[in-house]
């Protein structure tokens, strides 16, 4: 039975990234569009990466396509950093 057990502990540890390559939040943020492509923003002066996997939500918190968003929306964006590299993955529209 304590086999059992440590193979489950193994195999979970395995499972778990280590805390360094964790994505935190690092900033939130708000203002108007720049620059917008499928792959980074422009928000005031700060400009990010895109993640591959970017949520991007309506005034009324519905999920929206990307390429719903323009220049000259205001947005709240979420910053998260994995190791170095920083990237955003929620986009907010705000009215």
């Amino acid at each position: 039975m304590k086999a059992k057990h440590v193979v489950y502990v193994i195999l979970s540890g395995l499972l778990v990234l280590p805390l360094s390559l964790q994505a935190r939040v690092l900033l939130n943020t708000e203002g108007r569009i720049d620059r917008i492509s499928a792959t980074e923003i422009l928000v005031g002066d700060l400009g990010f990466r895109l993640s591959p996997t970017v949520k991007v939500f309506s005034a009324e918190r519905k999920p929206i396509p990307l390429k719903t968003l323009k220049p000259g929306d205001k947005v709240e964006i979420e910053v998260h950093q994995v190791d170095r590299k920083r990237f955003v993955d929620r986009i907010q529209l705000l009215k």
